[in-house]
């Protein structure tokens, strides 16, 4: 796994293309990362900028997913149907807050 210094210590599992022979939009990843901290797909939301992120969170049968036009998915990420799209960043905490109140 090849991550930048520190990084890794903010996240529960870190998933990169050297974990895995198959890259998103294969569900494998998400997968790999969910089972590392024994989280069920269906209890989980997909968060990406990029239509394969969106189709990678549909493929692993997430429960959700968001989509955001800041970043190289931009207008793109409509085409794969996310749940949610925003436009900031600053916009997953609320969605996410709702969302974990209606689980």
């Amino acid at each position: 796994m090849r991550c930048h210094t520190g990084i890794t210590d903010m996240f529960k599992a870190v998933v990169t293309s050297d974990d895995s022979s198959m890259q998103k939009p294969s569900a494998r990843p998400l997968l790999l990362g969910l089972g590392l901290i024994a989280v069920l797909p269906g209890t989980s939301a997909m968060y990406g900028d990029t239509n394969i992120d969106i189709i990678a969170g549909k493929r692993a049968r997430c429960w959700r997913t968001i989509a955001t036009t800041h970043g190289f998915g931009k207008i793109a990420v409509h085409s794969s149907n996310p749940d949610y799209v925003i436009n900031s960043n600053n916009e997953l905490i609320p969605i996410l807050e709702q969302l974990q109140g209606s689980s």
